[in-house]
């Protein structure tokens, strides 16, 4: 601004000479004003006349200094302003070597980033969810079902952790990645992926629990039993009997019935070692052998002496000649399933 003290009555009764740098500030200014006929009011004659008997000021640094101020204000905002608008309506930002948890649209292009400890209820539509890197590619996704509730509690590539209470998920795993990369625990116990794509429904009125395979395998465990789940087959959890018994959805055999009757005897009960029988004798294709195979780790050791006959009678005996080695088995059992 000018050092000449006339340019300041410019501000009071527009007289005087303009300082060039007010001039400039009401051009930028002067869109958000009123035009002159709305700004025609009732007093503004009297308030006219007032400010035209007011004393001429001499000394101009006061003004200066308040306009320097306002010019920072106004400049500080329109900075504000354009941060907030590049910011709010693109794609979230994030490093390309960040692990990440995110939701995405059609075309699988991120649209919101999910924080460990939020819980979230999906909504109308069905939701995508991604978790992974840029640089390493995405190899995590889940499906999930409108009204499902979820949390991502964890994420880091050894290990990302999903708690899901309500609704169902579909999840997929790169089988490239190691054991364990992805868990979705439940309030039944906690799917393990091996590789694998399996869904996942969680029933709060029935509580309940039901997961089905269709690639790869899935452990499937609480405090008391841990079950592997192949693909093709499928089991239930419950709140009063815990983790079931795993069947295959077709081929096998067995009763679903007789399974549940056995699931669902205490473990102290009489009665488990002839449900046992019963099913080691009803066994009759080696699909079977799933079922039986659990039975096999029983802490009970008729229920296992029932197992491996059934087992050895329908698929043969492993390449090894500890018949008590659950690890062999499975490798046995795997190749005829």
């Amino acid at each position: 601004m000018t050092g000449d003290p006339r340019s300041d009555d410019w501000l009071w009764d527009r007289t005087g000479a303009p300082d060039p740098e007010i001039e400039r500030l009401e051009a930028l200014l002067g869109g958000f004003g009123l035009d002159d006929a709305r700004a025609q009011r009732p007093g503004d004659a009297l308030r006219a006349r007032t400010v035209a008997a007011r004393p001429r000021r001499t000394g101009g640094a006061s003004s200066r200094v308040w306009l320097r101020a306002a010019a920072v204000v106004v400049a500080a905002g329109l900075l504000v302003t354009a941060w907030l608008l590049l910011r709010a309506p693109g794609r979230p930002r994030f490093a390309a070597s960040e692990f990440v948890a995110v939701l995405v649209d059609a075309q699988r292009d991120p649209v919101l980033r999910l924080l460990p400890g939020e819980r979230h209820v999906v909504g109308p539509e069905a939701t995508r969810l991604q978790i992974g890197s840029r640089a390493q590619g995405f190899d995590i996704e889940l499906v999930l079902t409108p009204g499902s509730h979820f949390t991502v509690e964890a994420l880091d590539p050894a290990r990302s952790l999903v708690s899901l209470t309500a609704g169902q998920v579909d999840a997929s795993v790169d089988p490239t990645l190691p054991a364990g990369a992805l868990e979705i625990a439940t309030p039944f116990g906690t799917c393990i992926d091996l590789g694998c794509r399996y869904v996942l429904s969680i029933d709060p009125d029935a509580d309940s629990a039901e997961l089905a395979v269709t690639v790869g395998k899935v452990a499937f465990e609480d405090h008391a039993r841990r079950v592997l789940v192949p693909a093709g087959a499928e089991v239930r959890a419950s709140a009063a009997f815990g983790i079931g018994t795993p069947v295959f959805a077709e081929g096998a055999g067995l009763s679903p019935d007789l399974l549940r009757k056995f699931d669902e005897s205490p473990a102290d009960s009489p009665y488990r070692p002839d449900l046992a029988e019963k099913i080691a004798f009803a066994a009759g294709t080696p699909r079977d052998t799933l079922p039986l195979w659990h039975l096999f780790q029983d802490s009970d050791e008729r229920v296992r002496t029932a197992a491996v006959k059934a087992m050895v009678r329908l698929v043969g005996r492993p390449r090894t000649k500890m018949l008590d080695d659950p690890g062999a088995w499975w490798r046995h059992l795997e190749e005829r399933f």
